[in-house]
């Protein structure tokens, strides 16, 4: 079993859930433990960053406030599941897409809103998720999330076939088949999501992700680009801890500013990564007001 720790910055790619690919790269590599931050539905593809052995427990610390798509949306047609893999249940034939009326309805998506998630979602009613409960034949109704959509940039327009596609940057919790749905409704239509990808989750974007025709070349995992856990957490600032001290973090004892080479850079409450001389993460631990030091994990 491989027990290197790290995550990996995958391109997902369409037609398998988060899952199953997860589960092939982890049978494939002979990989211990493995997880994977912001999951992306089957039909999309894009940024999934899969977190390895000992990276498995930053999974809350993973910052992935800020997401950004490329979405393919279809105007004038509407399908149960809000995307190209579903049952068309509406379509309006005399609807013509007006650009003047888009670009303006699209500026009144901008901002925190509440969004409806998709009944066909892994949102879960009582442990179940909400796509199960529907596939029964049960009526789901599901509360709606606080969302922020930060930016909308039109990339393309089909005016005859009622295409456009647009990249969106919003908050974690987005489902961009709700935009899509909830656009068209506001359009006086119908709004499916035709194709969409991921290009940016949290700080891991598209253009540093691995492919899938890289990955079925190689064999050993360490050939692949590994991001160690310190890197992966870089927006907490990082402390250099005195080699003589690493038992006191490993032991979970009392911390002393002190201990770190650069403890002037201590300077606000808040999380700081814990490094020894060679960047491996030693620990995260939290500053309070009082200007105490908390242990949040310790990786030995």
């Amino acid at each position: 079993m491989i027990s290197i720790s790290g995550v990996l910055n995958i391109n997902k790619p369409a037609g398998v859930t988060s899952s199953e690919y997860m589960n092939y790269i982890k049978n494939k590599f002979k990989i211990k433990k493995i997880g994977y931050a912001g999951t992306i539905d089957k039909f999309a593809e894009g940024v999934l960053p899969l977190l390895l052995n000992k990276a498995t427990r930053l999974a809350q610390w993973i910052d992935l406030s800020k997401k950004v798509y490329m979405a393919k949306i279809k105007l004038g047609i509407e399908t149960d599941t809000n995307d190209i893999t579903g049952e068309v249940i509406n379509e309006d034939k005399n609807f013509k897409l007006d650009i003047a009326e888009l670009l303006i309805t699209l500026q009144k998506f901008i901002g925190e809103q509440e969004q409806i998630p998709p009944i066909f979602s892994a949102k879960k009613i009582k442990g179940k998720r909400a796509s199960d409960l529907v596939r029964e034949g049960k009526e789901v109704k599901l509360k709606p999330n606080l969302i922020t959509i930060y930016n909308i940039e039109v990339e393309s327009v089909q005016e005859k076939e009622n295409i456009i596609e647009l990249k969106i940057s919003c908050s974690k919790g987005t489902f961009i088949r709700a935009f899509a749905r909830d656009l068209g409704m506001r359009l006086g239509t119908y709004g499916t999501v035709i194709e969409l990808i991921r290009i940016k989750n949290g700080i891991f974007e598209i253009k540093d992700s691995i492919d899938k025709d890289v990955i079925e070349k190689v064999s050993d995992i360490s050939e692949l680009n590994i991001i160690s856990m310190s890197d992966a957490l870089s927006y907490y600032p990082k402390l250099h801890l005195i080699s003589s001290y690493k038992n006191i973090i490993f032991n979970g004892k009392f911390l002393n500013k002190f201990y770190f080479h650069n403890y002037e850079d201590i300077k606000k409450e808040g999380i700081y990564r814990v490094v020894d001389s060679e960047n491996r993460l030693l620990a995260l631990i939290e500053l309070s007001k009082d200007n105490k030091f908390k242990y949040l994990r310790v990786f030995k």
